[in-house]
Parts: structure tokens; sequence; C-alpha cells
């Protein structure tokens, strides 16, 4: 184990976020008494995932993520825009449904599903542009509010807002110099 997959946190914060008592068993080192030193990234992993879970970030179904995703798709490949670009890597729409689902429930439910690096597959896919993030943004957040009551899809669509930001930032800007923008 490297010193790099080790995240220091306070005992008593992890313990609160994970319901779980403090002097309970932990698979940690203890220092100092005041705080834990937890392995693999997430809290709940050092924990062992399998015994403890964090609460989802947003209380969705799985089903409901996996409507939300077909939906939009559908919408995704009738759109002048941003039809032709997933037109052009899409060829199997089940098969990238259903790992934009594993996306998703790994960023909404914390489940470990989804391994890929989104950012990655954006930048090598060439013709993906910063510019497209709003015009998806805006017909996700379509999506989301026909879907899911106002609450659910208000706090999923501020989540993709900030995953949106994320990948404009590391993409070519309309009219640049292929230069991805490392923000304002």
């Amino acid at each position: 184990m490297k010193i790099a997959d080790a995240i220091l946190w306070p005992r008593t914060k992890v313990c609160e976020r994970m319901g779980v008592d403090p002097r309970g068993r932990w698979r940690t080192a203890a220092l100092d008494g005041q705080h834990a030193v937890l392995f693999g990234g997430l809290p709940h992993r050092g924990l062992g995932h399998r015994d403890m879970t964090l609460p989802p970030r947003i209380p969705v179904t799985e089903e409901q993520i996996d409507r939300v995703v077909a939906r939009f798709y559908e919408r995704v490949r009738v759109h002048p825009a941003l039809g032709p670009v997933f037109a052009e890597h899409v060829t199997d729409w089940p098969a990238h449904e259903e790992k934009i689902g594993r996306f998703w429930r790994n960023a909404l439910l914390f489940q470990r599903s989804y391994d890929g690096n989104p950012m990655q597959i954006h930048k090598a896919a060439g013709n993906v542009r910063a510019a497209h993030f709003p015009v998806w943004l805006s017909l996700f957040e379509t999506v989301l509010t026909q879907e899911l009551p106002g609450p659910l899809a208000y706090g999923w669509a501020a989540l993709a807002h900030r995953i949106g930001r994320g990948l404009s930032y590391g993409l070519p800007q309309e009219g640049g110099n292929g230069i991805p923008a490392l923000g304002d």
C-alpha cells in the first residue's frame, strides 16, 4: 500500500458520516486518538465497504437513474448539435447507456461499479468541445425535471453542472487554439 492511497480524516467526522461508533472495530491506524488513516481512497473503502456504505448523495433509485439515462439519450440521438457528436462514437446504445448508468450510480449512490475516466474519453474523442456542455446540461436538466420530483432533479442537476464544468475546462474552446482552458 502506498502512502498516496491513504487519506487522513478526523475520526469523529468519519464515524458521524458513516453512522458508526468511533470506538468500534476499524481497519485503520489511530494517530494521537483524534484521526484515523483510511486506505483505498474514499473512507468507506478503508472501512470495509461490504459492511458499511455511505448514504446516497441524492436519494434516487437505480430505476430512476436508468430511466433518466434512457430518456436523455433518446433526445441526444435526435438533437441537431449533440446527435452527430455521439453518433460518431457510440455504436451500441444499450451498452453505452448501461455504462453511463453505472457512472451515475457511482456519482449519486456511491456504488463502485464504474471505473472509467470521463475526462480522458471526452478528450480522446476529438470532436467534443467545451461549447457542447451547456447544450448537454440544458437537455439533461429538461429530462431530470420531467422524470424526477423537484428536489431530486435540482440536486442531480447541480452535480451534473459541477461535473460538466470540470470536463469542459479540459477540452478545447470554440475558436480557440486547441489548448484546453484551465479555468477562469
